[in-house]
């Protein structure tokens, strides 16, 4: 859907309600770097839901973890 979207022309769409729109790949390695220091600690198991960064001591939560990467990159 991704791919459909940005072959699609969406130049106005990020005016509609003050939204800003903005389309990721799928195999992006958000839930793999810290958002603090930026290491990247590789692959995990989808079971592993808390992450403590072994460079810089943070405790992330998964989720919350690949929310900041992709709110601080995609500007």
């Amino acid at each position: 859907m991704c791919r459909a979207l940005l072959l699609a022309d969406f130049s106005g769409l990020d005016s509609i309600a003050g939204k800003i729109f903005s389309c990721w790949c799928r195999w992006e390695p958000t839930s793999q770097v810290c958002s603090e220091c930026g290491y990247r600690w590789g692959k995990l198991n989808l079971s592993v839901r808390t992450i403590v960064c072994v460079n810089c001591g943070k405790e992330h939560d998964r989720d919350d973890n690949a929310s900041v990467i992709i709110v601080e990159t995609r500007f």
